[in-house]
């Protein structure tokens, strides 16, 4: 049965059909908050946001845990890094961080680390939440801990889903390398955010933040899954403890970026565009192919996936993400760009859904996407 949802926003002629796949989600029950932003070609060409509760503070600017599609901020900032020349993806990491070189872990690489195939998938301590807050960061709370791990390795290969600790071993390097000392989430929101114009992209909350948050509600969590297991925290059954005020005060650059879609977006288009867009540069040209180049395959998760050196993923030949460098975060948010038709595109949800795995047909984004592409090539051959 159809249920009456309340869908706000703009699309340009041309990409009605968006608007009309966004508005099904929710008359299906597939939604209860979600937004969708677009840009083509430097202009935004789908902005829209809805409610099944017809919420009148559920706007376009809302804040949403986005799970893992944060990790594209941490690749953003890491090759930000390395595009001033502070550090390089070949680098060992004990070159910048020598304690972390203890146990065996001394050839790592910057770019093994991105590309989750460090070794270190899990750690053998708890930590409580305040640990994660930037003060306590810098206070080696989180380092002292990843300095004496052993690695582990899959069966086979390297590589394996680093759903959270990739995060937090790039937070490490990324405050040892920058000059002033500073986290991921910092430098996302003074050198990112801030320059961009948008209040919609927070790792790390702070006291502004926390109001214009709305909840992820997860219907079918499954603590047994691998993925399930590693984004849950202890005591939690749900993986919805990521709502909590004290959580969200901390930065795992990995999973807990709390985000809109029109802040993501903007960040795709500087990333569809070479590194630039409007007046905002955050990528030189030689940092933008730094962050897009060497992609390797590997399984993870159970898929094949080509990740780049700066640990984002790329979608080639005849899938339908052909051509779509990024990530996807638990449940279905999903921040992908694609530089050839200079497109970004950016869906949050607040109704996780983790059984639709991201190359399921019925996966909420990859069917925005693949409505979109079909919008795109109805205005190449008009």
């Amino acid at each position: 049965m159809a249920v009456s949802a309340r869908v706000e926003g703009t699309v340009d002629p041309g990409y009605e059909s968006l608007k009309d796949l966004f508005t099904e989600n929710f008359q299906l029950g597939r939604e209860t908050y979600a937004q969708l932003c677009v840009y083509v070609k430097e202009k935004k060409v789908v902005d829209l946001w809805g409610s099944m509760e017809h919420s009148t503070t559920y706007d376009a600017d809302s804040l949403t845990n986005i799970f893992s599609s944060t990790k594209n901020l941490t690749s953003l900032a890491m090759a930000m890094l390395v595009d001033r020349g502070l550090l390089s993806y070949t680098d060992r990491i004990s070159q910048h961080w020598p304690a972390f070189g203890h146990e065996g872990k001394n050839e790592l690489t910057l770019a093994d680390l991105m590309r989750h195939e460090a070794g270190l998938v899990t750690l053998d301590t708890e930590f409580d939440p305040e640990d994660f807050w930037p003060e306590s960061i810098k206070q080696n709370k989180v380092g002292k801990v990843i300095e004496k791990q052993v690695q582990k390795w899959p069966a086979k290969g390297k590589r394996e889903y680093h759903a959270l600790t990739r995060g937090w071993i790039a937070n490490e390097i990324f405050r040892r390398v920058h000059p002033s000392g500073i986290t991921i989430g910092e430098f996302i929101q003074a050198e990112v955010a801030t320059p961009l114009g948008t209040n919609g992209l927070v790792v790390g909350a702070k006291d502004h933040n926390l109001s214009h948050y709305f909840a992820v509600v997860n219907t079918e969590f499954d603590p047994e899954s691998p993925l399930g297991a590693m984004i849950n925290h202890p005591g939690d059954e749900s993986g919805e403890i990521w709502n909590s005020e004290v959580i969200r005060r901390g930065e795992t650059p990995s999973a807990n970026g709390n985000c809109s879609a029109r802040g993501l977006a903007k960040v795709g288009a500087v990333l569809a565009n070479n590194g630039k867009f409007g007046n905002v540069t955050l990528l030189s040209s030689s940092g933008w192919k730094g962050l897009h180049s060497e992609a390797t395959l590997g399984t993870m998760l159970g898929y094949e996936y080509y990740l780049t050196q700066g640990g984002v993923a790329s979608w080639i030949g005849e899938d339908v993400r052909a051509g779509f460098y990024g990530w996807m975060g638990y449940g279905g948010s999903c921040f992908q760009w694609h530089p050839e038709r200079k497109i970004s595109f950016a869906y949050v949800p607040c109704l996780l859904i983790p059984s639709l795995s991201s190359r399921d047909e019925k996966n909420r984004a990859r069917a925005l996407q693949v409505e979109l592409m079909k919008c795109v090539r109805n205005m190449d051959n008009a």
